[in-house]
């Protein structure tokens, strides 16, 4: 069978000898603008809002350049969706809708091994997943066998169930699992390798180019990396991380390590950049702090459903100054 040429080139390629690296949360912003300003009609509030986005970070207009010469791409295949159709499924909550767009997407960017290696850059597995989570979002998941699930903020995952195996792919963000007594053996799967639970209860947590953290309750599981034939036991009050090559020794887990799933997020003496950087997985925009107040330490019990009132009982605590670009970007300096 032969493919146009035109769909054979690589896709969301670097530009040039730009080899720069840019995170999976980014190039969704990137796809998510793509899509909106392809629509017949968009607002000049819009347009300012993706300029604004554009000047925020230089990689912005890395990942936006590299976007338009996937969407150019795209364009060269036979099987388009309208872009107000594209847009519309995307941006909605059916994720029924998204998964049958992207995979029209899909079948164009899968043509060749050049697009094979495009569909692992960019964020339609996450987008087709079964089950997804909103940045500040929580939800528990009830799957056929009984096992129960609890997903945290911004993340997304398969379920694929057979004769022989129950398999949980985890693309990315973090998840309690509480198993249910089966038959067949239940694999919790990553980028970096397989965690297998025996009669148990605990968390994985999973982000890009990172490793992945394992936490458990209750029980014990396997820790498995994909390219190493060691694998490790996880015992109850333990966690550990592993990559696609070594898992690292176990450590005794805290309160605060499982805080997150009762809406928490307990800190204790630590520096309010590292604070910020993991309560900016549960705020719709963007948190940072200034390097002026970065080494400030702090402690305590913060809810992440209200962000805001977090930043005030922060401002009350600490000498801190707030500036807002707008009410989703959000800059902490040191008075």
């Amino acid at each position: 069978m032969q493919t146009d040429h035109n769909i054979m080139q690589p896709l969301f390629t670097p530009l040039h000898t730009d080899t720069t690296a840019i995170s999976a949360d980014i190039i969704e912003q990137a796809a998510t603008w793509m899509v909106r300003l392809q629509a017949s009609e968009y607002s000049e509030n819009e347009q300012h809002q993706h300029g604004e986005w554009l000047s925020a970070n230089s990689l912005h207009l890395i990942a936006w350049q590299r976007m338009q010469g996937l969407a150019q791409d795209i364009q060269a295949g036979p099987h388009l969706t309208s872009a107000p159709i594209a847009r519309q499924a995307l941006l909605s909550t059916d994720g029924k809708q998204r998964r049958m767009v992207l995979k029209s997407i899909a079948g164009i960017s899968m043509a060749g091994t050049s697009g094979l290696l495009a569909w692992h850059q960019l964020p339609w597995s996450s987008w087709m997943a079964d089950h997804r989570t909103a940045t500040g979002e929580q939800r528990q998941i009830m799957l056929a066998d009984g096992t129960a699930l609890m997903m945290n903020t911004d993340s997304a995952l398969d379920v694929a169930f057979s004769e022989q195996e129950r398999r949980i792919t985890l693309h990315h963000g973090e998840i309690l699992v509480t198993t249910a007594k089966d038959q067949r053996p239940l694999k919790i799967v990553t980028s970096n390798g397989t965690i297998a639970p025996v009669g148990t209860r605990f968390t994985v947590r999973h982000e890009d180019i990172k490793p992945t953290r394992v936490m458990v309750t209750e029980g014990a599981v396997r820790l498995q990396p994909r390219n190493s034939s060691n694998s490790k036991i996880l015992d109850a009050g333990m966690q550990a991380v592993f990559t696609s090559q070594e898992s690292t020794l176990p450590t005794p887990l805290t309160n605060a390590d499982m805080a997150w799933t009762s809406g928490m997020l307990v800190v204790e003496r630590v520096k309010l950049s590292a604070f910020i950087e993991e309560l900016n997985r549960y705020h719709r925009g963007k948190l940072s702090c200034a390097d002026d107040a970065a080494n400030l330490l702090m402690s305590g019990a913060y809810a992440v459903q209200d962000i805001q009132a977090v930043i005030t009982l922060l401002q009350e605590t600490l000498p801190l100054r707030t500036h807002y670009v707008t009410r989703y970007w959000i800059t902490l300096h040191h008075l």
